[in-house]
């Protein structure tokens, strides 16, 4: 119906163009009668024009354009578009009915992505102007997006269908719907949906108000437990959140003031209402985000407030902590139902409060560091005996993500190794063994320079870390590795390092020329390194990793140290690990302590940049395959209920599993 897209001033006279781009025009009818349309095609403009004014359009010579004839590469150019456009929409609608079919996707949704695929065949034959605006009114309707454009698999998202966003799949169709987008401005994975993260991971940050103050000997206690780690932290990292008493100091021990610790919880957490605040805002253009996401927030906020409110009228700490974990698990299942992606990057903000107000619900003793800055731990817990007595004060790394990937953000292994009963002796080879970066002084690679040009000590640093079967040649590793080391610190004088001082800046000038060098180091490695006992030990993920052309020595060099750090160390125990994250439709929490086995752990490798970090480890407890480019999260399969349920004894404060119950 032509009048359905009629400009609402438009009358006698006037001309418009529709979304399929063809060019109508409206005379003046005769008396009693409603004024006529007439469409014209994509090229009758003048004839549109002829028409509304009461002329004969017949009379506008057909062959004449409203543009100048577009040359030869032009209509190929079009022509090649066109193709694509074919390919693309023709294979999709394929896939989409074989999913709907196997019931992998609802009708609804599928009816959704025909919809679009038929919009976007709607752009075939439109000039390139016309075909750009079109094109943002889809991307901006339905949510269309893609992931990295460096990725080896694009994808194309459909954000409008909620956690069915992926429903494209990975395909010669998508490839071609890919490519005609990306000539369109705007599209991409920063089109917006990157803003929208950082200011919702910002907003949705927690940080309590209360907090200890220095000298506080109920805190000294708590760090002072743990010989190994806590005791040996600078005094800027001991403290922690909490109420305090009429002495001012913080309530001890918060088992037995849990009342007053999840009130402060819940009466402090400004990131509540930050992030309903932000979500809010962002339910506008240019982010239409949808109402669901505060509506969830909200619904979660006024649940934990009235938990706070009858908080002492529920006896049992179980039935508490299961009510909260309850409130987490709906919170987060409808976040991700409502948004994957976007919600996901929230979710791993609100992790470790989930974890935290649910301990504290249920009587356990449990603390937050109040240092940004926490070396590796998001989390104190402290275990007693039946007489009270302190056992061991565990770390807790809390993350979210999908299993088989790093759990939200890992850790750097220049923080892990704190954990080592040997990383305070400035005598031991533990001490200060891993940098944050490649290119400092006295650990060029990442790794103490002392453990690279010491033959013996780096014999020993492969012994411990029981990589050994994998070295063919300890002797020749070693060689590579240490003209590795010297490479970049002649590199370094290059760039006037020293004097210039060491920073992401200056040690970024080297970055190019040690992945040359790097590169053909790499033709030495095979020589030296058995791969395929490589990938048995440690996985495909991180012998690949090894592997990388632009920083595999280093990689290697730095995973074999660390996995010294780890099986020496024993695991880490004192370092404990806690897993969220949404599994066919359901949150789960689980923590467990660390262990030596080296396919419980994954790896990364940040040498250079602002953001580096070095090798960077998450420990995902099981064997688990590496993270595929640009993926996020599981998929949903089945609807979450509103209110998962769960039951008492599903309940084990860290060591156990917080989980929703079966849709």
């Amino acid at each position: 119906n032509l009048s359905e897209e009629k400009p609402k001033n438009a009358g006698p006279g006037d001309t418009w163009q529709t979304k399929s781009g063809n060019w109508v025009g409206m005379k003046q009818g005769k008396k009693g009668e409603k004024n006529p349309t007439q469409s014209y095609g994509q090229e009758g403009k003048k004839k549109a024009k002829a028409y509304a004014s009461g002329g004969d359009p017949d009379k506008v010579d057909g062959g004449e354009k409203d543009e100048p004839e577009k040359d030869e590469p032009e209509k190929e150019q079009d022509n090649e578009v066109s193709a694509k456009i074919e390919k693309g929409t023709d294979g999709a609608r394929e896939k989409i009915a074989k999913d709907i079919k196997s019931g992998k996707l609802s009708k609804e949704n599928g009816e959704k992505v025909n919809k679009l695929l038929g919009e976007i065949e709607k752009m075939k034959g439109m000039s390139g102007d016309q075909q750009t605006e079109f094109a943002q009114k889809l991307m901006k309707d339905y949510g269309v997006s893609t992931n990295s454009k460096t990725s080896s698999k694009r994808k194309f998202y459909i954000r409008s269908l909620g956690s069915d966003y992926k429903a494209m799949g990975e395909n010669t169709s998508t490839d071609a719907l890919v490519s005609v987008f990306d000539n369109i401005k705007g599209f991409g994975e920063d089109d917006g949906i990157k803003t929208q993260k950082n200011a919702l991971q910002g907003a949705s940050k927690p940080e309590l108000a209360t907090a200890s103050e220095p000298g506080d000997e109920n805190v000294d206690k708590i760090f002072g437990a743990d010989s190994v780690f806590l005791s040996k932290l600078a005094p800027k990292y001991k403290g922690v959140f909490g109420p305090k008493g009429k002495d001012g100091k913080i309530l001890h021990p918060s088992s037995e003031h849990s009342k007053e610790y999840f009130q402060q919880s819940v009466d402090e957490n400004t990131a509540i209402k930050n992030t309903i605040a932000e979500l809010r805002k962002q339910e506008s253009p240019p982010s239409n985000m949808t109402p669901k996401m505060a509506d969830a927030v909200e619904a979660h906020q006024k649940r934990m407030e009235e938990m706070k409110d009858v908080f002492d009228t529920i006896k049992d700490p179980k039935e508490r902590a299961s009510k909260v974990g309850s409130s987490y698990a709906t919170l987060f299942q409808e976040m991700h139902k409502a948004d994957p992606d976007v919600g996901g990057s929230m979710i791993k903000n609100m992790a470790e409060m989930s974890l935290y107000d649910t301990e504290i619900a249920g009587e356990k003793e449990a603390y937050l560091p109040s240092a940004g800055t926490f070396p590796s731990g998001d989390k104190l817990r402290v275990d007693r005996d039946g007489k009270g007595q302190v056992e061991r004060v565990a770390s807790v790394s809390v993350k979210y993500g999908k299993s088989g990937q790093f759990y939200g953000f890992p850790g750097q292994t220049d923080k892990y190794e704190k954990f080592h009963p040997e990383a305070n002796n400035p005598k031991s080879d533990f001490y200060e063994r891993h940098s944050n970066r490649a290119g400092r002084v006295g650990h060029t690679t990442g790794v103490n320079d002392k453990l690279i040009d010491d033959p013996k000590k780096f014999q020993k640093m492969i012994d411990d870390s029981g990589m050994g079967e994998t070295i063919k040649d300890p002797k020749k590793l070693q060689d590579i590795t240490k003209r590795m080391k010297d490479t970049m610190v002649e590199l370094k004088k290059k760039y006037g390092m020293p004097p210039e001082k060491e920073s992401w800046k200056t040690l970024q000038k080297i970055q190019k020329e040690s992945e040359v060098a790097n590169k053909e180091l790499m033709k030495e490695l095979d020589d030296a390194v058995d791969w395929e006992a490589l990938e048995k030990m440690q996985g495909s993920g991180d012998m690949r990793l090894c592997k990388n052309p632009k920083f595999g020595v280093l990689a290697l060099t730095n995973m074999i140290s660390f996995m010294g750090v780890v099986k020496t160390g024993g695991g880490l125990p004192g370092l404990e690990h806690n897993h969220q994250e949404i599994h066919d439709g359901k949150y789960v929490s689980k923590t467990e302590k660390g262990s030596d086995n080296p396919k419980a752990w994954n790896f990364g490798y940040r040498p250079f940049g602002q953001r580096a970090g070095g090798l960077i480890a998450g420990y995902n407890g099981d064997e688990a395959p590496p993270q595929e480019e640009g993926e996020e999260i599981p998929e949903i399969i089945s609807d979450p209920q509103d209110e998962p349920e769960i039951k008492k004894e599903q309940y084990e404060s860290l060591e156990g599993t917080i989980s929703s119950s079966v849709q």
